[in-house]
């Protein structure tokens, strides 16, 4: 879904976002009672603000595949679609449901189903499923993030701060202003507003590097660029985006050479 309002690093978001709809459509044509396919068309309809035709999509598909109880996912999904539209307690219901009818969600799965009882401030339940994540797939950003949040909004900034800055330790350019595209899928105004203010009080920046404080103090100097740009600038990486090692050299004429392995 960020490919229709985020930057992303393997194609240009346009390119992304054709790519995946000729995708789904291939997929639909060839079977068109697959229920991923049809559940990440409906949530382009949700991100393409389109709720009414997204809540109509999903409803139509849980009652395509009641019988299917093989993809309970269908039920996520139509959640999904009521909380765009504002209607909080029938999207619970489809979340209770998807929960009792999936064998086990994995962490990914429990994450994202947790990131939603979040947006909707139902912070013991966030609590309680990402208790049941394993220790060793529970140390990652996603789920500081989400932590983060909850204990903010139970109050406990003792443990949401260090949540926080786990989370921002390893995605430094996590700020609220680049969230905020994120939550136009939601009919409900105050929605965004809520997350802000717990997300500030665990120590999340408004803008990136808490830009509007740090724009003058930060300026490089003439000679901190000359060395920045000269020959001699060499910086070296343990790894790159990719995962791989790789070597940056900033040449004297400006541009920027990247080797990876």
């Amino acid at each position: 879904m960020p490919w229709i309002k985020s930057y992303n690093t393997i194609r240009y978001s346009p390119d992304a976002f054709d790519v995946m709809q000729r995708t789904l459509a291939r997929i639909v044509y060839e079977d068109p009672r697959t229920p991923y396919a049809i559940g990440l068309r409906i949530r382009i309809e949700i991100e393409r603000l389109n709720r009414e035709q997204a809540l109509s999509e999903a409803r139509a598909a849980v009652f395509l595949h009641q019988e299917n109880l093989d993809h309970p996912w269908l039920k996520f999904v139509l959640g999904l679609a009521l909380m765009a539209s504002g209607d909080y307690e029938a999207a619970k219901e489809q979340f209770i449901a998807y929960e009792q009818l999936s064998p086990k969600l994995n962490p990914e799965e429990t994450r994202e189903l947790a990131r939603q009882y979040a947006r909707m401030d139902e912070t013991q339940k966030v609590l309680s499923l990402l208790a049941n994540v394993p220790p060793d797939e529970a140390d990652g950003p996603v789920q500081f993030r989400i932590l983060a949040l909850a204990h903010s909004r139970n109050g406990d900034l003792e443990i949401a701060k260090p949540n926080a800055a786990k989370n921002l330790k390893a995605v430094p350019w996590i700020n609220l202003a680049w969230y905020k595209p994120q939550f136009d899928i939601y009919a409900d105004p105050n929605i965004y507003e809520r997350w802000a203010a717990a997300m500030s009080a665990a120590g999340y920046p408004e803008t990136p590097y808490d830009l509007a404080k740090k724009r003058e103090g930060d300026r490089l100097r003439r000679n901190e660029l000359v060395e920045l740009f000269s020959e001699r600038f060499v910086e070296t990486h343990d790894k790159g985006p990719f995962g791989a090692p790789y070597k940056e050299e900033r040449r004297a004429d400006g541009t920027i050479a990247m080797d990876y392995a």
